[in-house]
């Protein structure tokens, strides 16, 4: 019988290893993101912009104070109504839902540009991974040097193999490898890494990016 299937994303530090996010596939074909803590994480700000109509431009943030009350934010994809959902594992009080780009030329088949987080270079934002279950894992080999790790995940059909080519341009990204998921259901997930060089991020920032807009969080600690 099929089952949920969860991956680690998972950060090698000076012989410890990081735990960033987990990735989690379940039978029903849906993609859940987490992103657990030592102390139980919450939205803090938040940044909603609608697409431009124009060539590629990159924007500053411009962020504003989340005042939905939230603990332990996750984002997931669900092919049924092709959105993507955020909500919290915990109060259940956000539940904002977003239609997604599909920018397959095949309408039975998936490819959006789906999340770019950034991971400040501070291992005591993250949980220490000493788990030894998981049978897959994704290990990144990462040593700061005035910079900041940048994640990128294209979601897409599971017979689609993405390249550096898909993602959209952005004229600091310093390149370092992807790796796709395999998985056993309808769709699975290309992961690019990268880094930026800038060191004075201080929380977790994820932008999730949709039809019609890409919206930023900024993950922040509970005392």
């Amino acid at each position: 019988m099929s089952k949920n299937l969860e991956t680690p994303i998972i950060w090698e530090y000076q012989n410890k290893q990081y735990l960033l996010m987990n990735v989690i596939l379940t039978k029903d074909n849906s993609i859940y993101f987490t992103f657990p803590s030592n102390n139980k994480r919450y939205i803090s700000k938040i940044r909603m912009k609608r697409f431009d109509n124009t060539d590629y431009v990159e924007h500053q943030l411009k962020l504003i104070d989340y005042d939905k009350e939230n603990l332990e934010p996750k984002i997931s994809f669900h092919p049924k109504e092709m959105i993507a959902h955020v909500n919290s594992n915990i109060t259940k009080k956000i539940s904002n839902d977003f239609p997604l780009l599909n920018i397959s030329a095949t309408k039975s088949k998936l490819i959006t540009y789906f999340l770019q987080i950034i991971f400040p270079a501070n291992p005591e934002l993250y949980k220490e991974y000493t788990d030894t279950k998981h049978k897959d894992k994704l290990i990144i080999r990462y040593l700061p040097h005035n910079d900041i790790l940048n994640i990128e995940i294209i979601l897409h059909s599971k017979d689609i193999y993405p390249d550096p080519r898909y993602l959209p341009p952005f004229a600091i990204r310093n390149f370092k490898f992807y790796s796709n998921l395999r998985s056993p259901y309808k769709y699975s997930y290309t992961i690019f890494v990268s880094t930026l060089p800038n060191n004075s991020s201080k929380n977790i920032a994820i932008t999730l990016n949709t039809k019609y807009q890409y919206c930023t969080y900024i993950l922040d600690e509970s005392k």
